[in-house]
């Protein structure tokens, strides 16, 4: 994994991170969950990983936080693996969380 990468699991969570941490939970459940989550995500998206910020080669999705607002941080899923990464600050490469797999709750 790339070393810009860190775990979720070992931040320190602030009041911020707590609707993330809700949105983790249903993408991270089961593969049901999250198909069902991103058919009620209007702006779901592909990610281009244009800075090479995550691992070469993924087919990469992503999401808003908060669907309907303005918002930088974004939940990025690869439809190859089912990796699931946070980007709190979008596009800036030492913003991004490895969050665990899609399936595997993690949070």
């Amino acid at each position: 994994m790339n070393a810009q990468i860190r775990n979720w699991d070992e931040r320190r969570l602030t009041s911020n991170d707590m609707d993330i941490q809700d949105l983790l939970k249903t993408f991270l459940v089961t593969q049901d969950s999250f198909f069902a989550q991103k058919a009620t995500m209007s702006r779901d998206r592909t990610f281009e990983n244009k800075e090479g910020i995550l691992p070469v080669g993924g087919r990469y999705e992503e999401f808003n936080v908060t669907p309907r607002r303005v918002d930088s941080r974004r939940i990025i899923v690869d439809l190859d693996s089912n990796d699931v990464y946070i980007s709190l600050s979008h596009y800036k490469p030492d913003s991004f969380w490895y969050a665990g797999k899609v399936g595997q709750l993690q949070c």
